[in-house]
């Protein structure tokens, strides 16, 4: 059963900031256990405010660290979305999961319903995308 603490960090706002439910800072952290043993931790942070492509956008960071003496887990996940429309505009995950090892860079275009996967041309999307955002 894991355990979950919430808090915000005290985090320089910048004019640019927007008005909402969001504030930088704001962070959500966790603890995995396997019955009494502590396997590992993980963290969701607001990191702050970006530019992405003239978009202004939240980055979000996810990490997990973890496992046991013969598996370790070290992911970690960085996701850009509108400050005003919530749409996904880049994901970046980098997965070391035991030996499986994985590296994603996604460039998302809503306007265009395209995305773009690790520099190759784009693709169309789903028409209706679940973002990440969607889950907090």
């Amino acid at each position: 059963m894991g355990s979950v603490t919430l808090g915000a960090l005290a985090a320089n706002r910048r004019d640019r900031t927007p008005k909402g439910a969001f504030t930088p800072g704001e962070y959500l952290t966790y603890d995995v256990k396997f019955g009494f043993l502590h396997v590992g931790h993980g963290a969701m942070l607001l990191a702050g405010i970006d530019t992405v492509r003239g978009h202004i956008a939240w980055r979000a960071v996810f990490t997990i660290s973890g496992g046991t003496l013969f598996f370790k887990v070290r992911d970690s996940t960085m996701s850009w979305f509108d400050t005003a429309s919530f749409s996904s505009l880049r994901f970046v995950q980098r997965l070391r999961e035991g030996r499986y090892h994985a590296d994603r860079d996604f460039h998302i275009y809503p306007e265009r319903a395209t995305y773009a996967r690790n520099d190759k041309p784009e693709v169309p999307s789903v028409r209706q995308p679940l973002d990440d955002v969607s889950f907090l």
